[in-house]
């Protein structure tokens, strides 16, 4: 098995075993001593999904971000997802390609509104390959589809 197949399989088994968590690549990070020798790092999504929320109208945001790398200012980021009325979940990549993704109530919000919030005031962020799609459930592991890009590319 050649090692970005190995790669995939393992943050595939890894993110599956996950609850709650978003996976990303981090070659700069420090890692614990229980997860040495895994390229993972695990970043917390949201809590849990809002109430409230019209489970037949929710869609699926996947972005990359652009113009910032700072793990700051992605954090920022996925607050500020979190925090909009009508997001159910959301979680940032760390590492590049910094993929993002939130599960949005359609009836509650659009697109356009969750990336302007996402942007806030930092007018250099910008969003490629914005990818919306109706979903039926909230997925209990939130990975970005743009995750394996780093990888395979």
């Amino acid at each position: 098995m050649n090692a970005n197949l190995k790669l995939i399989v393992s943050s595939l088994t890894l993110a599956l075993t996950a609850s709650s968590f978003v996976h990303v690549q981090s070659a700069d990070k420090k890692v614990s001593a229980k997860d040495a020798g895994s390229p993972l790092h695990m970043v917390p999504t949201s809590a849990g999904a809002k109430s409230g929320l019209n489970m037949s109208a929710l869609h699926r945001l996947d972005f990359i971000i652009k113009g910032t790398s700072c793990p700051a200012c992605l954090l920022k980021i996925q607050k500020r997802l979190e925090q909009s009325a009508g997001v159910a979940q959301a979680g940032i990549m760390l590492a590049p390609p910094y993929g993002g993704v939130c599960i949005y109530d359609s009836s509650k919000t659009e697109k356009d509104k969750i990336l302007t919030i996402a942007r806030g005031s930092e007018a250099k962020v910008t969003f490629d390959r914005v990818e919306d799609e109706p979903v039926n459930k909230i997925p209990v592991v939130l990975i970005p589809h743009h995750a394996t890009d780093a990888i395979v590319h």
